[in-house]
């Protein structure tokens, strides 16, 4: 049985990987740097997850295994998130960005920055080429020249039939396409969506820190206020104090 072909989008960049139906075969996710698709980010498991096919209406499909301790989650085209369960494959819709890891420890940076998003886009399958095969007749092997006429217009009626098939199947992929290139155009206006969030999460982070330094900026020019205050008191009961002796 012929690869099934996909591609993973990720950020600016893409990976196309090919799995044989039928096969034990996978596309391994992890920090380990022989996996697949290595993921170098310290919430993500050594062998975090893995891409397989699955069967559905007769087509084959990838579908995502999460192997890790800190999860992984899908994310759909309305920004709601599932948590996968564990060691059950399910399947990835187009559209849908796979998240890992979906548990971050508390550490002050951005959590997108410490977590990785890709989608899946599947390629189109390949239609083969099927041609009748060209039946020879003679006027021996037929017995009369009326055979070999009905015969020959036997093979136009299915030269015709296989032209319509063609055609129809041509349309097909152009309408194919056309949905496959609006789903890019969708998954690249959810990419910017993402790093626009992305954007936000830090500028807040930034004014937030900007706040504290400045909170801490006031206490420190009070306290050395209250200090030269202090020193002025001191100094004038010294004073005082010489005064009456």
């Amino acid at each position: 049985m012929d690869p099934v072909s996909f591609t993973l989008l990720h950020g600016n960049e893409s990976q196309r990987f090919s799995l044989r139906p039928g096969e034990d075969d996978c596309v391994t996710i992890g920090r380990d740097p022989n996996c697949d698709l290595p993921v170098n980010l310290s919430g993500v498991s050594r062998n975090h997850a893995e891409l397989r096919l699955c069967e559905r209406r007769g087509e084959y499909r990838v579908a995502i295994v999460d192997l890790s301790s800190n999860a992984t989650g899908l994310k759909a085209p309305d920004g709601s998130v599932t948590h996968l369960e564990p060691n059950v494959a399910t399947e990835v819709p187009e559209g849908t960005w796979v998240v890992l890891p979906m548990k971050i420890k508390a550490s002050g940076q951005d959590a997108t920055d410490l977590r990785m998003a890709f989608a899946i886009e599947m390629e189109p399958k390949k239609v083969k080429e099927v041609r009748p095969k060209v039946a020879t007749a003679t006027a021996t092997e037929s017995g009369s020249l009326a055979a070999l006429l009905r015969n020959h217009e036997d093979l136009e009626l299915k030269e015709k039939h296989l032209k319509a098939r063609e055609e129809k199947e041509r349309q097909k992929q152009l309408e194919k396409e056309k949905e496959r290139e609006k789903e890019r155009e969708r998954l690249r206006e959810m990419q910017k969506e993402w790093e626009l969030e992305r954007e936000e999460e830090k500028e807040k982070e930034n004014v937030k820190q900007r706040k504290s330094d400045s909170e801490g900026g006031n206490r420190g020019n009070r306290e050395k206020k209250d200090r030269q205050r202090d020193r002025r008191d001191r100094g004038r009961d010294d004073r005082d104090d010489r005064r009456d002796d």
